[in-house]
This record gives C-alpha cells, structure tokens and sequence, in this order.
C-alpha cells in the first residue's frame, strides 16, 4: 500500500512542510523505499542489499537526500534510527543451549517425520545432525536429497554438536527452517534462504543463518490434545495478545501435527 506522509523540518523559527507519497518494500537480504514529493517535482528511489537493518538504511538516505533536494540544514537522522535499528536486531535472542542439555522426549529420531498445519500445509523435519547416541537420518527421499546438500546451499547452519532438523518450506518469507535444539523439547527456529554466489569457493550463502535471532522457538507435545509443535514467539500470523492455555496446542500461534 502507497503511504501518503507529510516531511518537516522544525526549528525555532520556522516549519518547512511537503507532501510525500512512499512505500518500503523488502525480500530476505533486500529492502527498498520510494518516495515522490509530487508538488516539488522530486523522486528517490534507495535500494539497499542488508535483508536485517537495511531498511534504516534506506531511511537515512531517503531524508537525507529530501534535506539536500529542499535546501534544508540537514537533520540528523543517522543518530535518530540506529538506536532503533540496534533494538531490532537485539530483540528476543536465541535460546543459549546448556551445557547440560536434556533430550525431548521420545528421543531426536522419534520427532523426524511428517508434520502438517491446515494454513501452512505439509512439511517433514530431516535429522541434520545429532549428538548423545543418535546420527543424521535421511529418512526419505526428499530428506536424504536434502540432507547431501545441505553443508553446500546451507553453510554455516548445521552446528554438528546440537541436534538440528531441517525442513524445507519454499514460502516467501523463507526456503528452509532450521530447529536447533535448546533443552528437552524446546528448538530454536531460523528462517532461511539461500542464494547463489557466483563463486565456485562458496558457491552459496544464507540469509537468516543466525539461530533463532527473532526469538522465535518450537516446542514440541504429545498429550490429549495430539502430537506434533508449537510456534511461538510472533511468527506465523501472531495476534495481538499471546494465545495462552494450559497445553503447548494451546499457547501456539502455530501448530504442526505429526502426520
């Protein structure tokens, strides 16, 4: 949607007004804004290639140059929107795993599989790696395709000292999740896309590869109201307030069942 804004410089002396008409866009590892002030006959178009605080980015450039096209003192908006910037990226941080860390329970095997949500559709959890007696199991055929390229088009994800799945989703807002084990049958979830270099070295790198930065977790449940995993933490169509309840289906803004 287009966002019709009005742009001010205040001072003690005098207000300077226009009428812009702007939208941010953003992909994983791009973002963007436009901006026209239709009656001074000026246009901006910023592009930035940081999927994470490219977007203030893009803001501090776009003022700066209206500044600059208006004739104005320039503001300082650098020093007002990286603060916000650096509390975005510090929101809700992974889950740091114990050094003590306690198997969900069930074991790692017995949650690969196929899940499945009604708005979400189907989705299968591969073995990427695993500690405490348990190994990378392909599963099916779709795991094990997965799996033999995973340390190529996924590099830097797979920790091999914690058990992580992968999932492979191919949404917009991502091509792959990762769950990384926290403690019991709590994981950390990141979500991933991956893109070709042109570098045959590194022929691929990954957008989200830091686990769980949006504090965002799965947590796994097998009681009478089914088996399978919550996601909680504002992902996935998240309300207002937090779903609340007594069983993890409860308190889920999402939820997979074990197909």
């Amino acid at each position: 949607m287009v966002r019709l804004s009005a742009y001010f410089l205040l001072s003690l002396i005098s207000c300077i007004c226009a009428v812009v008409v702007e939208h941010d866009g953003g992909t994983p590892g791009f973002t963007s804004a436009i901006a026209r002030m239709p009656y001074d006959n000026i246009g901006i178009a910023v592009l930035s290639n940081d999927g994470n605080v490219g977007g203030s980015f893009t803001q501090v450039i776009k003022y700066r140059i209206f500044d600059e096209a208006l004739g104005l003192t320039p503001f300082d908006f650098d020093s007002l929107l990286k603060p916000l910037a650096a509390e975005t990226q510090g929101a809700g941080p992974a889950l740091s795993r114990p050094a003590n860390a306690t198997p969900p329970t069930g074991g790692f095997e017995a949650i690969a599989g196929k899940y499945n949500d009604g708005g979400y559709g189907p989705v299968e959890l591969c073995l990427a790696s695993a500690v405490n007696g348990s190994s990378p199991s392909g599963g099916s055929k779709s795991c094990q395709s997965l799996l033999t390229n995973a340390s190529v088009i996924l590099p830097g994800v797979i920790n091999p000292a914690v058990p992580t799945y992968l999932v492979r989703v191919d949404k917009v807002f991502a091509e792959f999740l990762s769950l990384a084990h926290y403690d019991g049958d709590i994981f950390n979830v990141s979500a991933l896309t991956s893109y070709p270099t042109g570098n045959a070295s590194a022929p691929f790198w990954v957008d989200g590869a830091t686990p769980g930065v949006a504090g965002v977790v799965a947590t796994f449940s097998s009681d009478g109201n089914g088996t399978g995993f919550g996601i909680t933490g504002g992902a996935w169509g998240a309300v207002a307030d937090d779903p609340i309840g007594n069983m993890v289906k409860e308190r889920s803004e999402v939820w997979f069942s074990k197909v």
